[in-house]
């Protein structure tokens, strides 16, 4: 008979694959961040949507082709790869986030605050 799943060993088995490390607090995810662990998958999602981004946004695309970029036309391209880059970076970092009270990374589903009811399905 195989082991049933419950949120925590989905959840543990997520942060496996992805290979975030144990993280708590905003100073360690910048740590993180900073170190390039999120950039393998943070960096091509950021060049994908940076890039059609800065293609339709206020005419950029437009502007840079030709030739006529200021610095307020490479600021907003900056931040057209840098929010992409920030919001994957954040959607990596989901996985080894540690609630605070536990000594894992594991959280319980979106189900568990619902009264009475378990993470797993022995009870039933």
């Amino acid at each position: 008979m195989s082991e049933e799943m419950t949120w925590a060993r989905a959840r543990e088995a997520r942060r496996e694959r992805t290979g975030c490390p144990p993280w708590r607090g905003f100073s360690a995810a910048c740590i993180i961040v900073l170190c390039g662990v999120t950039a393998r998958t943070a960096l091509p999602v950021a060049l994908v949507v940076g890039t059609l981004l800065s293609a339709v946004n206020f005419n950029q695309g437009a502007v840079i082709a030709g030739g006529g970029g200021t610095p307020a036309v490479w600021l907003r391209v900056s931040f057209n790869y840098a929010v992409p880059f920030v919001v994957s970076s954040m959607g990596f970092l989901g996985a080894g986030r540690l609630r605070p009270g536990n000594a894992s990374p594991v959280r319980r589903g979106p189900s568990s605050s619902v009264k009475g009811h378990s993470d797993t399905r022995r009870d039933r």
